[in-house]
């Protein structure tokens, strides 16, 4: 049955990393991961999407706006 299933495309495999990039990074920047939604959305070519959720509270924002600007101030390195 597995063999049979729809392989992800190049797009989806491009998604994905650009996603597993990010969520660290969302993390580490004060926000809560709460869920995944899985085949939350349809597409226009009929294949269904899934969406990960984070989530800021109210109160949280501040800390998280002030390490946002520190870490979008400091230099970079070479590489991004």
């Amino acid at each position: 049955m597995l063999e049979s299933a729809p392989r992800p495309g190049p797009r989806l495999g491009r998604a994905l990393l650009a996603a597993a990039r990010t969520a660290p990074d969302l993390l580490a920047d004060g926000w809560r991961y709460l869920g995944l939604l899985r085949r939350h959305q349809v597409r226009a070519d009929g294949s269904f999407r899934d969406t990960v959720v984070f989530s800021i509270l109210r109160d949280e924002w501040p800390a998280v706006r002030a390490g946002l600007i520190t870490r979008l101030a400091a230099p970079t390195d070479a590489t991004g």
